[in-house]
């Protein structure tokens, strides 16, 4: 099942979830498939909690715990275990061609295999981690060097990666959370940006544009926005176009009748699928 194929979910997978819920599952199935729990299942799951029991981490565990956890975890996070305990669970680990099969990686890739043959560095964002770990996985499997910098990154460590990305022309591509991506770090030595993910607050994405666009920068910057069609990500772009036009009578209020707009979207996208 490719990205790219994904229109809406189950309605099996989304009875009772809650509006907030319902706006995250419609979010992550526009973003990447390890993001729901398809490869690994509910038959596979009881053969890990019973395999994984062998490891000393988990023998003196209860298996039915172990598998209930198991349940509530993403294929990606389900497939981080099992590379954990490769002695018990490596029967389990998933090909490389299940992390590439998505329509958003296939573009992202063919944007950076472009700009490498520039010579150019390009910045990543998303605003979800797990999405980084997945894109991390991604370019390994490419043989890409890489840079990483999110939330968990201390802030000692901070300008020594940032300093690493500049110095060494063989690192092409970092990846960065879009709200750590903000003030006080500056990446003029990449003239190319995606954002792999859109946030409701257009200014997000902004703040992590002008890592790029910093005073120094002598290149003209290529921004690239990755929006899945006919998701509600179509939607979620729309709103940050709205927010942005009403920026100069900006206030509280109007700040908290986007947010209602969103939640109406959600209920009329999917009145409209007869969900």
């Amino acid at each position: 099942m490719s990205q790219d194929e994904i229109k809406l979910l189950p309605k099996s997978e989304i009875t009772g979830l809650s509006t907030t819920n319902l706006l995250m599952a419609l979010r992550k199935s526009s973003l990447h498939p390890l993001l729901f729990r398809k490869r690994f299942t509910d038959d596979k799951l009881k053969i890990m909690a019973k395999k994984i029991m062998k490891a000393p981490e988990y023998r003196t565990a209860n298996e039915q715990y172990i598998l209930e956890d198991m349940e509530v975890m993403t294929d990606f996070e389900l497939n981080e275990l099992c590379i954990k305990f490769p002695k018990q669970l490596s029967e389990f680990i998933l090909d490389k061609e299940i992390f590439l099969d998505s329509g958003k990686v296939k573009i992202m890739m063919d944007i950076i295999n472009q700009v490498i043959l520039k010579k150019e560095k390009i910045l990543v964002f998303s605003l979800f981690t797990q999405v980084l770990d997945i894109l991390e996985k991604v370019l390994s499997y490419y043989n890409l060097k890489f840079l990483r910098l999110d939330g968990s990154t201390s802030v000692d460590e901070r300008q020594d990666i940032i300093d690493k990305f500049y110095d060494d022309k063989t690192i092409p591509v970092f990846l960065l959370s879009t709200k750590a991506g903000g003030f006080g770090i500056n990446l003029i030595c990449a003239n190319n940006v995606i954002i792999y993910d859109q946030s409701f607050n257009p200014h997000d994405e902004k703040q992590a544009e002008d890592r790029a666009h910093r005073v120094g920068q002598t290149k003209e910057v290529n921004v690239y926005r990755l929006i899945t069609k006919k998701t509600v990500e179509e939607n979620i772009a729309e709103l940050a176009e709205n927010k942005l036009q009403l920026d100069s009578s900006m206030s509280d209020e109007a700040g908290k009748h986007i947010e209602e707009k969103a939640s109406k979207m959600v209920e009329e996208l999917l009145e409209k699928e007869n969900i």
